[in-house]
């Protein structure tokens, strides 16, 4: 089944062009940190084209990495590097396995690669994603499959902040005690 059977994909807009300049930008950075501090499942409404919602499913179509938005991310801006796939059948598709799909399925990625336009930055288009072949397993299957999917990225992202923290205790810690440090001097 094609994912355009799935999802109704809505394109962001050129944030140059917008006249209301209230809303921040929704950024790569806000992706990782929404796929890497995942909630449970809960879908607000958007308050208007092209601004987040807690629950948004998003993807940047440079990177190709796709999450759920995170509630301290509702309410950004979606420029045009990215689109918001909106469930048409929640009872279908699980959102969080709609992520492990278009971020970890060879499958998909096969696929991607193979459709993904531009000769310097190639990027996925909003026609190319409708088109995407997707096997769906069981909607059981698929929330045990997502929610295990969301649990690895924040147990990933946890380990991954713990370690930067002790790197930069240490270095700290080395910093006191060197004296060739302007500090210590």
């Amino acid at each position: 089944m094609k994912l355009n059977e799935l999802v109704k994909i809505e394109s962001g807009i050129n944030s140059v062009r917008v006249k209301d300049q209230n809303h921040t930008l929704y950024t790569i950075e806000d992706v990782n940190y929404d796929l890497g501090h995942g909630e449970d499942y809960q879908h607000d409404k958007a308050s208007g084209k092209s601004i987040t919602a807690r629950g948004d499913i998003v993807i940047n179509t440079v990177s190709n990495l796709a999450s759920v938005v995170h509630s301290r991310n509702a309410g950004k801006m979606l420029n045009q590097i990215f689109l918001r796939l909106n469930i048409l059948d929640e009872n279908t598709l699980d959102p969080w396995y709609l992520c492990y799909l278009l971020n970890k399925s060879e499958y998909i990625r096969y696929q991607e690669a193979a459709i993904m336009d531009g000769s310097v930055i190639r990027k996925l288009t909003k026609a190319n994603l409708e088109d995407l072949e997707i096997n769906l397993p069981e909607v059981v299957d698929q929330k045990k499959m997502g929610k295990a999917y969301k649990e690895i990225m924040k147990k990933y992202t946890l380990a991954m902040e713990k370690a930067e923290l002790e790197r930069d205790l240490y270095l700290q810690m080395l910093g006191e005690k060197d004296l060739n440090n302007r500090e210590a001097v």
